[in-house]
């Protein structure tokens, strides 16, 4: 008993020991209705919390009218010179939070030097929301909308001089000159998002600025009248695109375009309608020196009737297949990619690797390609009367048979195979056994000539368990001394 009364004796206060300005960061970590409670404990715990430099409200616990009268409260009584971020979350649930209110919060942190602010607002009625003052800030360095049935009206003149971060979710714009005024008013832009915006009443969507270096472009779903998209940034390294690939694209000054990142491209039909759109989206990013797409891209390239541009500069390319696809256009897209060093296959989880051989060998295989990565077959459904294995077969063959530069070949194939209660293969499929693949190696010191360089002995098999069938066979080596094949099981 005398050693817990000496160790409760020893106990301190450490936190209220430390500087009113460690506090208060401490504080700006947690939503304000947590940082508001602390107020109880003393009088310098209540003035901590009201000078706190980060204000974060959400109402999806509380009803419309008490969440707005604690917002109300807070700010009224914040003493805090600046404010470095302001969040706000409401709607939802409560959809009746009055826009007006809103305004009146949004302006009073402008007042206050704000340098960061998020809305991510879904009420009923959201007009009026925004004050003018907004879009005339001297402070403002991020910005983050995300606001359902909203009309954004951008004011005849605006000034974002330190606007760096722009991201806008789910607005709707008035018109073309709008956007255009916008995005040209920020001087000093580097990141710009624009995912599942409406475009009623927009034909062009211009985005041209020399200070943008990353871009992330999301045109899923309706487009409404929008037909045209403008990029004209010098110095974007990165950008994403994702959606349906629309009637005109005039992509300019992208020369150094590091990473581009194209996944699920929208293309209705079997056939690719706008070829000339699609042509001018490749020759706009054919600079890229890094490529990371799925199987949308290598479809759109298999249906393209006219030359795809040459990618001079691209080096790396990672593909994520995700479906089933009857063909796709690896080979049309390693044609045009001459200088490739490294290329990485993930096969996806809902469909074969399908693989037609080019009728002539890519001349990236010949010269520069130096690292081939080839992963996760076994995620594909394999049935009886499925080609997968043998299309692995035959991109292998294709990848390393007089292929003199390649250092290595990684493969990580995991055998599922999907079978019905009935029959062999039917359309009532069960879950899915797993059968451990065995890996089986055979290694030499000798070799052979195969004409043209020697081949050292080194073959791998993947084979079922005993009592199973042989699901893959030998696999030939590469030609080159240098060359490394891995299979993993």
């Amino acid at each position: 008993m005398a050693k817990l009364v000496k160790h409760e004796g020893n106990n301190i206060d450490r936190l209220s020991g430390l500087p009113d300005s460690i506090i208060s960061h401490i504080l700006s970590l947690l939503p304000t209705k947590y940082a508001v409670r602390t107020s109880v404990l003393s009088t310098r715990w209540r003035f901590l919390s009201t000078s706190v430099s980060t204000l974060d409200f959400y109402d999806y616990e509380n009803p419309s009218e008490r969440f707005m009268n604690f917002v109300d409260r807070v700010l009224l009584f914040h003493n805090a010179a600046c404010i470095k971020r302001f969040r706000l979350i409401c709607g939802g649930f409560h959809e009746d939070v009055d826009a007006y209110r809103i305004c009146g919060w949004i302006s009073f942190a402008l007042r206050q030097r704000l340098q960061e602010l998020y809305l991510e607002i879904r009420i009923g009625d959201p007009r009026g929301m925004l004050p003018a003052s907004l879009f005339r800030n001297k402070t403002l360095t991020k910005l983050e909308l995300d606001v359902s049935k909203f009309v954004m009206t951008i004011p005849t003149k605006v000034c974002l001089p330190s606007l760096k971060s722009l991201h806008l979710d789910c607005l709707e714009f008035v018109d073309d000159d709008s956007v255009r005024r916008l995005f040209s008013s920020c001087p000093v832009l580097e990141d710009l998002f624009i995912c599942s915006c409406l475009w009623r009443n927009v034909r062009e969507l211009n985005i041209s600025n020399p200070s943008l270096k990353r871009l992330t472009l999301n045109l899923f779903g309706d487009c409404g009248r929008l037909s045209h998209v403008v990029i004209d940034a010098p110095n974007l390294v990165y950008f994403k695109f994702y959606g349906t690939l629309l009637e005109r694209y005039s992509l300019v000054n992208l020369h150094p375009l590091v990473k581009v990142d194209m996944r699920n491209l929208v293309n209705l039909g079997e056939k690719l309608v706008n070829q000339d759109a699609a042509i001018n989206f490749f020759n706009g990013i054919s600079n890229v020196r890094s490529l990371y797409c799925n199987d949308d891209l290598l479809w759109h390239l298999n249906l393209c009737n006219k030359p795809v541009p040459v990618f001079h500069n691209l080096v790396h390319v990672e593909i994520r297949r995700k479906c089933l696809r009857q063909k796709t256009g690896l080979a049309e897209l390693l044609e045009c990619s001459i200088n490739l060093e490294t290329l990485i296959v993930h096969n996806g989880a809902f469909g074969d690797l399908f693989w037609h051989r080019p009728e002539k060998k890519p001349f990236c295989l010949l010269s520069h390609l130096k690292v081939i990565e080839i992963y996760s077959f076994g995620d594909s459904t394999i049935s009886p009367h499925c080609s997968g294995l043998g299309e692995i077969k035959q991109m292998a063959a294709t990848f390393t048979r007089g292929a003199h530069t390649i250092n290595s070949i990684f493969s990580k194939p995991t055998i599922r195979k999907y079978c019905s209660k009935g029959s062999s293969c039917g359309d009532t499929l069960r879950e899915p056994m797993k059968l451990e693949a065995e890996e089986v190696k055979k290694k030499s010191t000798g070799g052979h000539h195969d004409g043209s360089c020697w081949v050292p002995h080194d073959r791998t098999g993947i084979y079922y368990p005993k009592g199973q069938e042989k699901v893959m066979a030998d696999v030939p080596a590469a030609a080159g001394r240098d060359t490394q094949i891995n299979w993993f099981s």
